[in-house]
């Protein structure tokens, strides 16, 4: 089973899609970020092997 911990930092209330925030990995201890809901669903929905490389090499960065 696949384990995840979600980070929402941020949500444009007129626009519900517009997310920003960082997904974690626990199995592999690994961290993806994503810039919208599409990304976070692809991060989500596929194993490491298919998340997009753009995700794969993004780091979160504390504002």
């Amino acid at each position: 089973m696949d384990s995840y911990v979600v980070r929402i930092y941020r949500r444009n209330s007129s626009s519900p899609q517009d997310l920003v925030g960082l997904v974690e990995l626990v199995e592999v201890n690994q961290e993806r970020t994503f810039m919208n809901f599409e990304e976070l669903r692809a991060i989500l929905g596929c194993r490491q092997a298919c998340i997009p490389a753009e995700s794969k090499n993004r780091t979160a960065k504390n504002d």
